[in-house]
């Protein structure tokens, strides 16, 4: 399990880094934890090659959503 690839596809995925307690206390989440919630989601984090390519492919996703879509014209000839 890459802890790298696990914290960047969290972060992509929405996953949160901590979260307060029925006290209020500010609790962190473990790589463990984690890991369990982006498998729960479908990721697959047990294989680091398919984790490598959903990240690469939800980080095109976010910055193909950047960019609206263009076209061009075609060039006429006179």
């Amino acid at each position: 399990m890459d802890a790298t690839l696990i914290e960047r596809l969290a972060r992509l995925r929405g996953v949160g880094d901590a979260y307060h307690d029925y006290r209020g206390e500010l609790r962190y989440f473990t790589i463990e934890t984690k890991a369990a919630i982006l498998r729960a989601m479908g990721s697959p984090v047990d294989d680091a090659l398919a984790l490598a390519e959903e990240l690469g492919r939800l980080e095109n996703e976010r910055w193909r959503a950047l960019l609206p879509r263009m076209t061009v014209p075609s060039m006429i000839r006179l």
